[in-house]
């Protein structure tokens, strides 16, 4: 009898256990109240991964800039705001070594399936959250605490729906990830499964009243689809877009009525939500020291001193993660910022020229879609200050990393054979 080596298998489980915590948690979810959690969890899973199995672990020349991005961080947090720049640092961190994790093309597909059906979910809730408002604070009132129900309760008002993760903004946020892996598929292969399941979950979106994740998810599908056409270009393809796009004119005006609602908030012009009052902070905070900024996560010191009330806002954000960062950062740190993401969307989309394989290609395209998004939607929210949306830019930085060591591989296995 062979003595067998025992491996732990953390790869797939370790895919369904992120999934499971960002649904669990959210980003203003039911259990808000500890929102750094899912990230020191993770933090510990993949250090055990790294523990078990150090032959899948590799940090490569191309994520470079991010750990230069990290050094001065560190640097940042020493100088002016050491006990709030350990709380950020944990998110790059944990991005550093999810990338540096070596998964195989099954568990891509794993978690890529596993995606979709939490954003089916998400989706089905939003629906069931729509036709009955209290079923989210029936389900889970016992566990969230009173500045959660007020959340909830507010979105409503304003007509946006919380749906499963207890916040309007999340819950499209999470749903929109399973759209852009079924727009990817649309690239490489039309079907009409992929166009129900799009349908399903641009309905679910448009119900959260979230304006810039129906305006982004609807430019990505669109885009798709033209790319897929001039892909492979067919009469059957051609004829069913054809007539969609006279079903889509027919329905215009009643479209045009609600989603001009949605983007005016219900006035006459659209509404930047205070917006501007946030950016100035920023800016002013940014003029105290432009070189080497205020020191990460100080931007809600400055609100709080600022807002109107008595309770203490642990998160705002600017809602524009650049000009935050410009601010807590500087003009040193913004640039490494910029260099980091820059490099990061230029490798991915270099992946997908150097991927010919059909079966990873589609996850290739599915990253640099959904990375493309979080660096538009950081223009107007905080995705790079929350943990969990955070967390899955890294997650899916990490498939193209991956499909390229797939690719790579492959490759060295054809020239042996």
């Amino acid at each position: 009898m062979h003595n067998k080596k025992l491996v732990l298998r953390w790869d797939r489980n370790f895919f369904a256990i992120l999934c499971i915590v960002v649904v669990l948690f959210g980003s203003l979810g039911p259990f808000s109240k500890y929102r750094m959690v899912p990230s020191f969890l993770l933090f510990a899973i993949l250090l055990l991964n790294i523990s078990f199995n150090q032959k899948k672990f590799k940090i490569c020349s191309n994520f470079v800039p991010w750990i230069l991005f990290i050094i001065y961080l560190i640097i940042n947090s020493l100088l002016f705001n050491l006990s709030g720049g350990i709380n950020y640092l944990i998110m790059p961190f944990v991005g550093v070594l999810l990338v540096a994790t070596y998964f195989d093309i099954l568990d891509i597909k794993f978690l890529c399936r596993l995606l979709c059906v939490g954003s089916f979910v998400f989706a089905l809730f939003t629906y069931a959250n729509k036709s009955n408002p209290n079923i989210i604070l029936d389900f889970f009132g016992n566990f969230i605490h009173d500045g959660q129900k007020i959340t909830i309760e507010r979105d409503l008002y304003y007509g946006g729906i919380p749906g499963l993760a207890g916040e309007s903004s999340f819950n499209a946020f999470f749903i929109s990830y399973g759209l852009f892996y079924a727009a990817a598929c649309l690239v490489i292969n039309f079907n009409f499964s992929s166009l129900i399941y799009i349908c399903f979950l641009m309905g679910a979106v448009f119900l959260t009243g979230k304006r810039s994740f129906l305006l982004l998810d609807l430019a990505i599908i669109f885009l798709c689809i033209l790319i897929g056409i001039r892909r492979k270009y067919n009469i059957k393809r051609t004829y069913f877009y054809g007539s969609s796009s006279v079903v889509v004119l027919a329905l215009s005006p009643l479209l045009y009525k609600n989603v001009y609602s949605i983007l005016t908030k219900g006035g006459s012009s659209i509404d930047l939500s205070n917006r501007n009052w946030f950016w100035e902070m920023a800016f002013e905070l940014f003029r105290k020291n432009p070189i080497l900024g205020s020191g990460i996560n100080t931007y809600d010191y400055l609100y709080n001193s600022r807002k109107q009330g008595l309770s203490y806002i642990a998160f705002a954000g600017a809602h524009n993660s650049y000009i935050q960062l410009l601010a807590e950062t500087g003009i040193v740190g913004e640039i490494l910022f910029l260099i980091a993401i820059g490099g990061a969307i230029f490798f991915s989309i270099k992946c997908i020229a150097n991927t010919h394989n059909s079966k990873y290609i589609v996850y290739a395209i599915f990253s640099v879609i959904s990375q493309i998004f979080i660096l538009i939607y950081a223009f107007t929210e905080n995705p790079f200050y929350q943990p969990q949306q955070f967390i899955f830019y890294f997650l899916t930085l990490s498939i193209c990393f991956n499909v390229d060591r797939c690719s790579d591989n492959d490759e060295l296995i054809h020239q042996y054979l």
